[in-house]
């Protein structure tokens, strides 16, 4: 990698304010039941999506919610925008969590695991898009600069980061074969929401046979969809916090949205070739000398072929074996 630039600096500097001690605390501390579901997965790999989903087949459609964090807390930072007790009875069973926590520090036990990747060019550069206008604008960090020294760097014990997706996804390749997971690919939600929407249904062990909740469940994560209902999905409250913390204006990024158009293959037209090369070299190092897999393509070809024609497998939790696949 080339020498960091000073506004890469600055940006990781921003972030060692976000989030408290207790907040993340609380979350590695939470104890899960077997109906408990966590999702789990790197930011911009589908989260907000697969929150949707999940809300939507749990309590029948319902719309009726300020932001997605109010209806599924985000685990590790709930204590500071608000939420109250991360164990306090949700308005619809089961109770359900998100967190982009490493693997280590993820609750472990009888709960149900959602485990979401994405093509890593892709979930890097859509990271950008959601930081520029807030963090930074185009002109003072391109999306080369962010994707070699912030994206690539989240291993950096200086900042208040995450690991890598490369580790995070050979970490939970290794571990879902003892655990209840389901594992589910940003793409597949793209090629056919309505199948993904009907796994998760059977996995969940909700009413996948009621095509017309499954219908209104699609038609509601649709991107059309959430999107002209932005602001439920735009984690304001959230934003205003963050701001405060990072010293900065309290409406700064007010303009930004998690959710955009949900592409694909966008990371190979928006990076450089050096970039890329930078980024399959970390998916060589690390999964690829953990795993095997040369690539993400053929990881999600082999974990998509192990489950043949059906999209998924449940076995019981005290027979914790592969669980599943999209």
């Amino acid at each position: 990698m080339g020498e960091e630039p000073k506004s890469i600096q600055r940006l990781k500097a921003s972030f060692r304010n976000i989030g408290t001690a207790e907040a993340r605390r609380k979350a590695m501390e939470i104890v899960l039941g077997p109906d408990d579901v966590v999702i789990s997965s790197q930011r911009k790999t589908g989260t907000t999506w697969t929150e949707q989903i999940l809300h939507g087949l749990r309590s029948g459609g319902d719309m009726d919610f300020e932001e997605i964090s109010f209806v599924i807390p985000e685990m590790e930072f709930a204590l500071d925008y608000g939420y109250g007790e991360l164990d306090q009875k949700q308005k619809y069973p089961p109770q359900m969590y998100r967190t982009h926590l490493p693997f280590k520090d993820i609750p472990k036990g009888a709960g149900k695991y959602i485990v979401i990747m994405r093509d890593p060019l892709d979930s890097a550069v859509s990271f950008y898009h959601y930081w520029v206008d807030w963090l930074f604008s185009k002109d003072e960090i391109s999306a080369d600069e962010f994707t070699e020294h912030f994206w690539l760097g989240h291993d950096d014990p200086a900042t208040n980061l995450l690991p890598c997706q490369m580790q995070f996804v050979a970490d939970w390749y290794e571990a879902r074969k003892n655990m209840n997971v389901f594992w589910l690919h940003f793409e597949d939600l793209k090629q056919d929401l309505r199948r993904c929407v009907k796994a998760l249904a059977e996995f969940l062990r909700l009413d996948s046979t009621d095509d017309s909740l499954i219908d209104l469940v699609t038609k509601q994560a649709d991107i059309s969809f959430m999107k002209w209902h932005k602001t439920k999905f735009d984690s304001h409250h959230i934003k205003e916090r963050f701001n405060v913390a990072m010293d900065l204006d309290p409406n700064a990024g007010g303009t930004t949205a998690k959710v955009r158009d949900g592409e694909v293959g966008t990371g190979r037209t928006r990076l450089s070739q050096r970039v890329i090369d930078l980024v399959n070299k970390r998916w060589k190092d690390v999964v690829e000398a953990r795993l095997g897999f040369r690539s993400y393509a053929e990881m999600r070809a082999s974990i998509n072929s192990e489950c043949g024609d059906c999209p998924h497998s449940t076995t019981s939790v005290e027979d914790p074996v592969l669980k599943d696949s999209i």
